[in-house]
């Protein structure tokens, strides 16, 4: 059914969630069905009605089996998981930048994430989403799965207008909710980690190394970046928000030309973790044909213009 209150861009902002709030320990899933806890618990606590302890041949094709289904269905992962991951993940970008301390350009960053998130087809995650600034110069956004985005300072400088900021937000947005972030535990690699959580279990060792193994694993998309076709979807999916939250879409078009102006191809930020700004702009250019342009807002740019002097 259509959508009956759409949340305006121009309108007022709803609240939004405190940025990055620690949270109690993860409750279980209600299956436990992909919780490397549970594997662990498994192996070191055998069915005590069996004459036979584990065997490590089992634990293997245990540990197999639940490899492969990760990576056929990344969705069964429950929120909290994924949360208190892409919580761990963010606490390893902060590890290498430092936050930007601007209250607010904070609070305006979450304002327009609200507004596009409500519009979207996935508007509540475990915790919510946050944005923070990372103080950089790069030309850079991440996004974990927990449904953190972490954008830098020099991005936000490279925008021109709340629109084209909103559409690296929505970039962002679309990477989490296409499970983009998940897709980093969804190779051979996670089969080595949870192949090691077992054995360190059957040895009685802890599991935290293993787990960092998988935070490592999603961390490592941000010096990597993201396939090629999977950036194409995320602009797509990016273009919709901005439509249907009141942003003109064809900002998308003219952040990536900002971008383009602004990327050498030897860069360390934006230039190295995604496609080139000329190929996405080919495609953003066919999909963008498919919506209207709003009327320019007055009312953004001023708001856009005031927090821009913050920095």
């Amino acid at each position: 059914m259509k959508r009956m209150v759409r949340y305006a861009a121009a309108a007022v902002f709803c609240c939004t969630l405190p940025l990055f709030c620690a949270g109690a320990k993860a409750k279980p899933d209600t299956n436990g069905k992909y919780k490397l806890s549970d594997i662990v618990e498994s192996i070191k606590h055998p069915d005590k009605s069996k004459k036979d302890s584990v065997k490590m041949s089992d634990v293997t094709a245990a540990v197999k089996e639940t490899g492969e289904a990760l990576g056929k269905a990344n969705e069964d992962i429950p929120p909290d998981e994924a949360y208190y991951l892409g919580r761990a993940v963010a606490g390893k970008v902060f590890g290498m930048y430092k936050r930007y301390k601007n209250n607010a350009l904070d609070t305006y960053l979450n304002e327009i994430c609200t507004a596009l998130v409500i519009n979207s087809k996935d508007p509540v995650l475990y915790n919510g989403y946050h944005v923070a600034v990372l103080d950089s110069n790069e030309l850079n956004a991440f996004s974990t799965p927990g449904g953190h985005i972490l954008i830098t300072k020099g991005l936000v400088k490279c925008s021109n207008s709340e629109d084209s900021l909103a559409a690296v937000l929505a970039h962002e947005i679309a990477h989490i909710q296409l499970k983009h972030p998940l897709g980093a535990i969804k190779t051979s690699r996670n089969l080595e980690v949870l192949s090691n959580a077992a054995n360190s279990a059957v040895k009685g060792k802890e599991t935290s190394e293993a787990f960092s193994k998988c935070v490592d694993s999603i961390t490592d998309n941000f010096s990597s970046g993201y396939s090629q076709q999977n950036e194409f979807n995320a602009d797509k999916e990016a273009l919709r928000l901005l439509s249907d939250t009141g942003y003109n879409p064809k900002a998308m078009l003219d952040m990536l030309q900002l971008l383009k102006a602004n990327t050498k191809e030897d860069s360390t930020g934006f230039g190295k973790t995604h496609p080139s700004p000329k190929v996405r702009i080919e495609a953003v250019q066919t999909s963008v044909q498919a919506y209207s342009v709003p009327e320019p807002s007055a009312v953004r740019q001023k708001r856009y213009d005031s927090v821009m002097k913050t920095l």
